[in-house]
């Protein structure tokens, strides 16, 4: 069991834990930023199955969807000109 409390940083290096967080407990700080970064795409990807364009547009229904899955086409800006008047 020694190989695995010196593969984990435990035995005494420098100091209590300092090989763990200069060696196995780095590396929690990279899986934060890996999650971090697939719940930002889970968050705004298109809500259409199997679609990974990043979704921009809201249906009627309240799902976020891209241009292409969007049932009227996307917006133009004659769309959100009228849709700006109507909310003022």
């Amino acid at each position: 069991m020694h190989w695995l409390s010196h593969f984990l940083g435990l035995d005494n290096l420098s100091g209590p834990f300092y090989g763990w967080w200069s060696g196995a407990g780095s590396d929690l700080g990279e899986v934060a930023i890996v999650g971090a970064l697939l719940a930002t795409v889970r968050r705004h990807n298109c809500q259409v199955r199997r679609c990974w364009r990043i979704g921009r547009h809201i249906t009627n229904g309240g799902h976020v969807v891209c241009a292409k899955h969007h049932p009227d086409g996307a917006p133009t800006a004659e769309d959100v000109a009228v849709a700006h008047q109507k909310a003022a």
